[in-house]
């Protein structure tokens, strides 16, 4: 549910929160699809700024 309201792939999400598990615990649970999401968002724009 929550990766595909951030544009993110359900196989990347489970991904996130198994990695987010084993290095944050429960925290890193909770925020490891967010920040995802914040980072896919900051390199778009970069990415984008640069092919102008």
């Amino acid at each position: 549910i929550m990766g595909s309201s951030v544009g993110l792939h359900p196989i990347l999400v489970i991904i996130l929160v198994l990695l987010g598990a084993s290095v944050g615990g429960i925290l890193g649970m909770l925020f490891a699809v967010p920040i995802a999401a914040i980072v896919k968002v900051i390199v778009g724009e970069l990415i984008a700024s640069l092919k102008k």
